[in-house]
């Protein structure tokens, strides 16, 4: 069974429990709203008045404490700005301008190490620790880190992109780009994501980055970036685990002192508007794409297709594409498996479907390891 549980604050349901802005254990923080799991696991949603900052609780059972730290990042070209500034975080920060601090903080915290990852629509920092005392500990130094990174010329030559000593382009971020940029899959999912959600929604940029612009990139964009996105009011901590709230927030209390200091010579840190607002261009045609790309093996492709449905606060219509999409591909019985794949002569390997859970949901179904004789007979 699949199940989906999405928290939005901003579409009430009878499952939420709304909250005025009323005072918590903490001067700075107000209970938004509050909800509760499978009769069992408490969420609680704060957001600080002075700041902005939010932080979300998820009770879950367990000694295992884990700390997500997100962003929304929009770009609107495919320089990688998210992803570049993913890399470069961990690199220093004002209070800590030395690479490894986390690191080596982490290992002390009993700490898996941390970690992060840029999506489409959001930058997300990790850490997991076993224990909440030691996720206190880490907690206002992982933050100075994301909010307050130093961002040195040295740090983006030598993690973005630079030219080695053989004269060949380098870099951490450059080369996990030049790695993929090229191979079936990102190649089809830029096409797709390009006729899906076409200009001006920045729903079809890279990321990632394309190494085109990653080599002509410049740390100043990057700090401008950073300086526009990497704000108190963008920033939510999502806390799962038994950990108590009023050591959370005040622990956060030296956090909110450092960005209320910053921010009276910098107003601008606590101004920040709601991202991904740009309305999606309407279809009017549906479109076949072909792309080629190099490999190996020309005896076989792949064919994907793609539909844009629904809001992603429809839940009764997402919910009946999961269960029509469990019916038409999940097993060897299914209609899809059988016309396709089951068959004396296979039009393809395997099918599977996917989605890309953005404002305006959208999801598609690959065919592969189609014998390239096949490919149009899949689209008819």
């Amino acid at each position: 069974q699949t199940f989906f549980f999405v928290i939005r604050d901003t579409n009430p349901q009878t499952l939420f429990l709304f909250f005025p802005e009323t005072t918590t254990m903490s001067s700075d923080f107000a209970l938004v709203s509050e909800a509760l799991i499978e009769d069992r696991i408490g969420v609680k949603k704060f957001r600080s008045q002075k700041t902005g900052l939010s932080v979300v609780f998820v009770g879950v059972p367990g000694p295992a404490v884990n700390g997500y730290f997100c962003l929304a990042t929009e770009t609107d070209c495919d320089d990688g700005l998210p992803h570049t500034l993913e890399h470069l975080i961990f690199l220093g920060s004002d209070d800590y301008p030395f690479k490894g601090v986390l690191d080596s903080l982490a290992n002390r915290c009993l700490a898996i190490g941390t970690n992060a990852w840029t999506a489409t629509d959001h930058t997300c920092y990790t850490i997991n620790c076993a224990g909440y005392e030691g996720f206190l500990n880490i907690l206002p130094v992982y933050i100075d880190h994301i909010l307050w990174a130093t961002l040195t010329d040295d740090g983006f030559y030598t993690e973005v992109h630079h030219i080695n000593e053989e004269g060949k382009d380098a870099g951490v971020v450059y080369c996990e780009m030049e790695g993929r940029e090229n191979n079936m899959i990102s190649r089809m999912y830029r096409r797709l994501h390009q006729l899906l959600f076409p200009d001006p929604s920045c729903y079809n940029k890279e990321t990632g980055g394309i190494c085109l612009n990653l080599r002509s990139l410049k740390v100043d964009k990057v700090r401008k970036y950073h300086e526009d996105y990497y704000k108190a009011p963008n920033l939510t901590l999502v806390i799962t685990g038994q950990v108590p709230e009023d050591k959370v927030l005040e622990k956060l209390e030296e956090v909110q002192a450092k960005i209320l200091r910053k921010a009276e010579e910098r107003p601008q840190l606590l101004d920040f508007s709601r991202r991904w607002q740009t309305p999606i261009p309407e279809f009017s045609a549906s479109v076949t794409s072909t792309i080629e790309f190099p490999a190996d093996d020309e005896d076989t492709g792949s064919v994907i297709v793609g539909w844009r449905t629904c809001s992603a606060s429809d839940y009764d219509t997402i919910a009946a594409l999961v269960v029509l999409r469990e019916y038409l591909s999940d097993s060897v019985i299914s209609p899809l498996q059988q016309e396709f794949v089951n068959i004396a002569e296979p039009l393809c390997s395997s099918l599977q479907f996917g989605d890309f859970s953005y404002s305006t949901i959208g999801i598609y179904l690959m065919f592969q390891a189609v014998p390239t004789a096949m490919l149009e007979k899949i689209e008819q």
